[in-house]
């Protein structure tokens, strides 16, 4: 049996756990977030949403002033089917990697980025976007004065444990105002 989830038209406002997934954490679930808003969420990893082996669609959200206090920004997604369209994420940050968005998985999942603006992400890695594995598109986006040591916006990291390659097609996509303390001040590439 599968879980399906669907959130609509909701408000999420400060919410705070000491562990993983602030708001929401599923796992072998369908879930589909829609025209909702997570404000001033924290946690020790992945404030907002965290899912694993799942299938996941968000669309029409905001994400504004979330923060992983120890490690992922305020999206995790690990393993599965990912599709991400139409958001806002505002001042978003993370400790260690993707400010925004953290994709954890050695496993191979597809990820569509579509259509989203990112302002002022923050974090060691990925300032907006960190993943390790995958087959990964990103079109439409705007990236606004995101900032990390390396991967100022984006930072793809194919780590020597991943199995899987790392597939990567950005397409019409800016990036403004970018930087990194390292390496690629906008995307930082690794195999």
């Amino acid at each position: 049996y599968a879980s399906i989830l669907n959130i609509d038209n909701c408000e999420f406002i400060y919410n705070k756990i000491g562990g993983i997934g602030g708001v929401l954490s599923c796992e072998s679930s369908t879930i589909t977030v829609t025209n909702s808003t997570f404000v001033n969420t924290t946690s020790r990893s992945s404030p907002c949403l965290r899912a694993s082996s799942s299938n996941v669609v968000i669309d029409l959200c905001k994400f504004i002033n979330n923060s992983g206090t120890n490690n992922f920004g305020s999206v995790n997604i690990n393993k599965g089917t990912f599709y991400i369209s139409n958001c806002e994420f505002i001042n978003n940050s993370a400790k260690t990697s993707g400010g925004s968005i953290y994709h954890s998985s050695s496993s191979l999942s597809d990820i569509t980025i579509e259509n989203c603006t990112f302002y002022d992400s923050k974090a060691k890695t990925g300032g907006s976007i960190y993943t390790r594995s995958g087959n990964i598109k990103i079109n439409g986006c705007k990236f606004y004065n995101s900032q990390a040591q390396t991967g100022g916006a984006i930072s793809f990291e194919n780590r020597i444990w991943s199995k899987n390659s790392l597939f990567i097609n950005i397409t019409s996509t800016e990036f403004i105002n970018c930087s990194s303390e390292l390496k690629g001040g906008a995307i930082y590439c690794e195999k």
